[in-house]
């Protein structure tokens, strides 16, 4: 308990995890006052490790390079990866008229990213019971892809108090806007292939 008069000291990593799981919007209230970027990194860190062990296993394409270097560098990237989207993310939810913060956002996602946790020990089962079949493990990636999507939609919801379909529509316009800026390019291409095509025709 607390002493009367002073503030309450910030939460550990596994109690703000345990609020998380828990109890998702009181976990967002301690993000938004404490800020635990910490708490963010080893997020992501635990999940990119738990990745490029599993794909280790799986005897992925760079199983020749050391696995120091893979692991340090699947880890930046998730770190880099966290902090690009979360600030994607946050101006898409500041566009919507959602009021949070971007290092809240990218301490949340970190905690959604967890759910790639599972991956190490799925694969050690399957290495167990010789499940290799692609089958099985597309089942898991999907399974684990969905899990974070809806941990990220949830994770938008209490950073910046909209309501669900209104973060799950911020979640998708990034997307959205990157399809239809892809869309474009290639229409674009093609406009300036078909015109220098029918000049040459000429």
């Amino acid at each position: 308990m607390p002493t009367p008069g002073l503030a309450a000291p910030a939460p550990g990593y596994l109690e703000l995890l345990e609020e998380f799981v828990v109890d998702p919007r009181s976990a967002a209230r301690l993000v938004r006052q404490y800020k635990p970027m910490r708490a963010g990194f080893i997020s992501f860190v635990a999940a990119a490790l738990s990745v490029a062990l599993a794909e280790r296993l799986a005897g992925s394409a760079f199983s020749a390079v050391p696995l120091g270097i893979v692991i340090a560098l699947a880890c930046l990237w998730r770190v880099l990866a966290g902090m690009t989207s979360a600030a994607v993310f946050h101006m898409a939810a500041e566009f919507g008229g959602g009021e949070g913060s971007a290092e809240g956002l990218f301490i949340l996602f970190g905690m959604s990213a967890l759910v790639w946790t599972m991956l190490l020990p799925a694969a050690l089962i399957m290495r167990a019971l010789a499940w290799d079949g692609w089958l099985v493990s597309s089942l898991m990636i999907t399974s684990l892809s969905i899990a974070q999507l809806v941990l990220k939609a949830r994770s938008l919801r209490d950073n910046y108090g909209v309501s669900t379909a209104a973060a799950w529509g911020i979640l998708v316009l990034p997307y959205v806007v990157a399809v239809f800026l892809v869309v474009a390019v290639v229409m674009l291409f093609v406009a300036g292939a078909a015109v220098a095509f029918m000049h040459v025709v000429r």
